[in-house]
């Protein structure tokens, strides 16, 4: 019986000790970031800024920073880390200041964690936080309208003649309907699940206005939404989109990047669960195995 316990005692040794790499990549599960929309904006400086949560019950420690770059998807800048800690769960408030930035630019950003701090780039960008863009100021102004073209003389539009009246065609302006963000529901999702994009579209003009807004996957066209805007007015907008093979797939809405998200066969505490399942099958089998020997010993 004392060899089988200790049988029994070296299977479950053998399998926290498989677990344990399994157990440090799966500390990023219950860490999340959000990235928050950048400020203080000038022609070669901005303020980025973030949160992360920590769903963990026991203390975590471990730094972020921001990546950002002109190009979605490519991110070849990064903030110096922040190192933080949280005893307990709860959400944290992070900031950078960035210069050298060209002026009247387009910038993308998002946060990156690192775990532990001294890993330059730990594999915890399933877990990254949306991504936002901002531009730089400094763009030059707008050409002055041409002036006034066809002016009515004489008649008018009152129908008197010879009055030396002029009258000139208003111009009316166009609506300037934008996307300002977008971001997932999730980035980790098994064969099938749908993940919700939602994206931010604000009218920065002054006349109401309609725009078909585009959702692409991996560059390809997904489905197309129509969405009235009032003037100065903002709103929401949703999609769904689902994939059954396994891979990565990178989610853009009218050209502003919502992140990316992997389909999975099996998620990480998925898999954990099944290998300690199966350690815990083998040590059983073991322990059988040795009974079922010592029982033949005796016979």
């Amino acid at each position: 019986m004392k060899r089988v316990l200790a049988v029994v005692f070296l299977s479950f040794l053998v399998m926290q000790l498989c677990l344990l790499p399994m157990a440090v990549t799966a500390k990023c599960l219950g860490v999340s970031t959000v990235t928050l929309p950048v400020t203080n904006i000038t022609d070669s400086t901005a303020t980025l800024k973030g949160t992360w949560t920590s769903l963990e019950p026991n203390p975590v420690t471990l730094c972020v920073s921001f990546q950002y770059s002109t190009m979605p998807g490519v991110y070849d800048s990064e903030t110096p880390q922040i190192e933080m800690s949280q005893s307990e769960p709860g959400t944290l408030p992070f900031q950078a200041n960035v210069s050298g930035l060209s002026p009247c630019t387009t910038y993308y950003v998002r946060t990156q964690l690192h775990f532990p701090c001294s890993t330059p780039k730990y594999d915890c960008t399933d877990y990254d936080g949306n991504v936002v863009s901002f531009q730089t100021t400094g763009c030059l102004p707008p050409p002055p309208p041409p002036p006034p073209i066809n002016p009515l003389i004489g008649a008018g539009s009152h129908g008197s003649s010879g009055s030396g009246t002029t009258t000139t065609t208003q111009s009316v302006g166009l609506p300037n309907i934008v996307t300002q963000s977008a971001s997932l529901s999730d980035r980790a999702v098994t064969p099938g699940t749908p993940v919700t994009v939602t994206a931010d579209i604000a009218n920065k003009s002054a006349i109401n206005g309609d725009k078909k807004i585009t959702l692409y996957v991996n560059g390809q066209v997904e489905t197309t939404q129509g969405i009235t805007v009032n003037s100065g007015g903002s709103t929401q907008l949703t999609f769904n989109v689902s994939r059954s093979e396994p891979g990565d797939y990178s989610v853009y809405v009218d050209g502003v990047p919502a992140g990316s998200f992997r389909v999975e066969l099996f998620r990480g505490s998925d898999i954990i669960l099944i290998f300690s399942a199966a350690l815990v099958g083998l040590a059983f089998l073991i322990g059988m195995v040795m009974l079922w020997r010592r029982q033949q010993r005796i016979d």
